[in-house]
């Protein structure tokens, strides 16, 4: 991250921010950034929002206490470098569109590994368009 903090110090300089630099630096924190790939959709196991989410035979859809949650996400970990991720397998996200629940129950969050292929979305559940990353 150092690199990246010598850049960003660079970055305020040229916004007139060099004297504020060290405060904002230390407020800075790893992250990764998701683009539009414009490319159709990838194969199973890859990076998109919405779509079908690629979970593992067996492994029952998400729910919350009000019924099955709808898929948001998947991330590749193998496709980001980022220090403080797993190398490998699948990030899955999936949250209650509930208007009436709140808490721990609201979302989650899937670390999958191994053969994975889409699964079909339950009936009466939304399903958003899937946009490769």
């Amino acid at each position: 991250m150092t690199d990246d903090l010598d850049a960003y110090r660079a970055s305020l300089a040229d916004y007139d921010l060099a004297d504020h630099a060290e405060r904002i630096l230390a407020l800075a924190r790893p992250c990764v950034a998701l683009r539009n790939a414009n490319a159709r959709l990838a194969a199973a196991g890859r990076t998109r929002l919405g779509g079908q989410p690629d979970l593992p035979e067996g492994l029952a859809w998400p729910e919350s206490p009000e019924g099955p949650m709808t898929f948001l996400a998947q991330i590749d970990l193998a496709a980001v470098a980022a220090p403080d991720l797993p190398r490998e397998g699948l990030l899955s996200f999936f949250f209650d569109r509930s208007d009436f629940h709140e808490g721990a129950d609201v979302c989650r969050v899937l670390h999958l590994h191994g053969a994975l292929a889409p699964r079909d979305t339950p009936a009466g559940l939304e399903e958003f368009e899937p946009r490769p990353l």
